[in-house]
């Protein structure tokens, strides 16, 4: 897993967008117990980093982030809003996620090609759409791109 920088953070790869369907990295669904059928939730990021974070109701209990799953939860596959953020309850199927027009414009990825999979804590890993991390990745040449007809890596060409 490629670091951007000396003690810096880890990164899975960039999760290359096609139409409304967005692959996750397998290394990172693996890592965070994501299956194929699994309930996840997604909440939004910082509006400086756009995109969104992928937890699971399971990772979420007995945080502070646990009410944003539940009002997730509540509204069953529509964009709900919780506090500052947006969060949206969807299926892991076939290693990727499916997002509607409206998710796609309350998680900030409107003309966005790819997302930067980075590590996070051990409640979500994040899908960042640009900032710092994105800057500096997009000049790294040996980081990962994710797409939906090969769940395998290849290495980016830049």
């Amino acid at each position: 897993m490629p670091q951007l920088s000396p003690g810096g953070k880890y990164v899975f790869g960039w999760a290359m967008i096609a139409g409304n369907r967005v692959p996750l990295p397998p290394e990172a669904c693996d890592e965070y117990g994501l299956v194929d059928g699994a309930l996840i939730i997604l909440l939004s990021t910082s509006r400086t980093s756009g995109g969104f974070s992928v937890s699971t109701p399971e990772l979420l209990r007995g945080s502070y982030l646990y009410g944003i799953a539940n009002a997730a939860v509540a509204h069953s596959g529509r964009i709900a809003r919780y506090k500052q953020h947006f969060c949206l309850q969807t299926w892991l199927q076939g290693g990727c996620v499916e997002l509607a027009d409206s998710a796609f414009r309350a998680f900030g990825l409107q003309g966005i090609e790819r997302l930067l999979v980075i590590r996070g804590s051990n409640l979500a890993f994040d899908m960042a759409a640009r900032g710092p991390l994105v800057e500096r990745a997009a000049t790294h040449k040996s980081i990962p791109c994710f797409t939906l007809d090969s769940p395998s890596s290849r290495v980016n060409d830049g």
